[in-house]
């Protein structure tokens, strides 16, 4: 059992945060290079097309490091990689798509409605697709759906209460300056969706996860 990974194992769940702060990190920082050369390179693609494909190598790094600590609950890499990267790519290209094709006069471009349905609308399809897969960890695969909406619309608050205090803060001061902190903490966010997230998912499979051995066994609950 001291291979094993206990569902009271505080160590994971801090391990679980940081390797998904880390990851989203880190493909923030890999795929704006890997942009750069996409754009460099002679094939040719369109706005949505370009958009999926950053959103599904981006889904597919977060799921394959994800999977790494899931492994010993029995979780297939493949379905869990496959589910991660379309649960991030489809409906960030639908929402790309839709936000292209408003007007700039639309009145919902002045709300904070996009900014939250949008969010939400991913965490729902992420959390989703990877409930089917992560069933064979956890006893209650529904929580996930859950923990993931939760924990990207804290994040969601959080950067709108943001954004509201940088416009009263630099508006007055500065346009360039605005736009300058508005992109850094855009940027910021990134990383901070996924520690957030990753704070609630890791709290379900802490409480809901099944015990397993070091080989990935199902073990007897214990009281």
């Amino acid at each position: 059992m001291a291979d094993g990974v206990k569902k009271s194992d505080g160590k994971f769940l801090f391990g679980w945060i940081y390797v998904n702060f880390f990851t989203w990190l880190v493909g923030l920082f890999f795929i704006l290079p890997f942009s750069i050369f996409v754009d460099a390179s002679p094939i040719v693609l369109s706005d949505e097309l370009y958009t999926l494909f950053m959103c599904l190598l981006f889904g597919a790094l977060v799921g394959f490091k994800q999977w790494l600590m899931l492994s010993k609950w029995g979780v297939r890499p493949i379905l869990w990689i496959l589910a991660t990267s379309l649960g991030f790519g489809i409906p960030m290209t639908l929402l790309y798509w839709y936000d292209n094709s408003l007007p700039w006069y639309a009145p919902i471009r002045h709300t904070v409605v996009p900014l939250i349905l949008g969010p939400l609308l991913i965490s729902i399809c992420v959390g989703l697709a990877q409930k089917w897969v992560i069933r064979v960890a956890i006893s209650k695969p529904t929580l996930w759906v859950r923990a993931n909406v939760i924990g990207i619309f804290i994040s969601q608050v959080l950067y709108i209460i943001g954004l509201i205090f940088l416009f009263f803060l630099i508006n007055p001061v500065s346009s360039d300056a605005g736009e300058l902190l508005y992109g850094l903490v855009s940027t910021i966010m990134i990383p901070f969706y996924g520690t957030v997230s990753a704070l609630f998912t890791g709290l379900v499979l802490l409480k809901h996860g099944k015990n397993v051995d070091g080989e990935g066994a199902e073990l007897p609950e214990t009281s």
